[in-house]
C-alpha cells in the first residue's frame, strides 16, 4: 500500500479491467463471482481514495469492450477518468516519441480516436504513478509475437513503473474483503 511512505497510485488499462470483468475466458482473472467482486469492491475504494485512475482517452474503450464496467463505474467517473491536459499533451508527445510503432499508430488512428495506450504511460510518468496492464511485455510474449510495442516495453524505456494485474490485486490484497 505505501512505498516509503508515499500511498501507492495507479493508472488502469482497460485490458486488466476486461480480464476482471472476464470478456475473454483464455485471459480472465477469476471466474469465481465472489471473488470479482471484493476485487471490485477494493477497485472501488482505491478509485474513491484517487489511488486508481484511467485516462479519458479510455472512456469509448470501456464502453465498447467493458459494457459493465462502463456502467458500474458510471458514479465515479468523474474521479476515475482524468481530463486531458495541456501537460498530459505534451507528455503524449514524448511518450510517442520513445516507439516508432505507436507513431505509426497514432498516424493511422481516425481524428479523435486516439488510443489510450500513449496516454495511460504519459500520465503515470505525470503523476508519479505505476500503470496497470495485462498487455505482456515483449520478454513475456511467444517468439513470433515480439514485434510491435505494448504498454510495457514503452514503460521500460521512459522509467516508467508497470506490473500486470494479477500483480496488483496480490500486492494491494485486492481479494481479500474491503477494510
Amino acid at each position: 500500500m505505501t512505498v516509503d511512505g508515499l500511498v501507492k497510485r495507479y493508472v488502469i488499462d482497460t485490458s486488466a479491467i476486461g480480464d476482471l470483468e472476464g470478456i475473454s475466458p483464455s485471459t480472465s482473472y477469476t471466474s469465481d463471482k465472489e471473488e470479482r467482486e471484493r476485487i471490485w469492491g477494493n477497485l472501488e475504494d482505491m478509485i474513491k481514495a484517487d489511488r486508481l485512475v484511467c485516462v479519458s482517452a479510455a472512456k469509448t474503450e470501456f464502453e465498447r469492450r467493458c459494457a459493465h464496467a462502463y456502467k458500474r463505474l458510471r458514479p465515479l467517473w468523474s474521479t476515475f477518468f482524468r481530463r486531458d491536459s495541456i501537460p498530459l499533451y505534451a507528455e503524449v508527445q514524448n511518450v510517442l516519441a520513445q516507439s516508432s510503432y505507436w507513431q505509426r499508430d497514432a498516424q493511422r488512428t481516425k481524428a479523435n480516436r486516439d488510443k489510450a495506450d500513449w496516454y495511460l504511460v504519459a500520465l503515470a510518468r505525470l503523476e508519479g504513478r505505476t500503470v496497470v496492464t495485462n498487455e505482456k511485455h515483449r520478454r513475456d510474449r511467444t517468439p513470433n509475437n515480439r514485434n510491435g510495442d505494448n504498454i510495457p516495453d514503452v514503460c521500460d524505456r521512459m522509467g516508467v513503473r508497470w506490473k500486470y494485474f494479477a500483480d496488483l490485486v496480490r500486492e494491494e490484497n485486492l481479494d481479500c474483503p474491503p477494510s
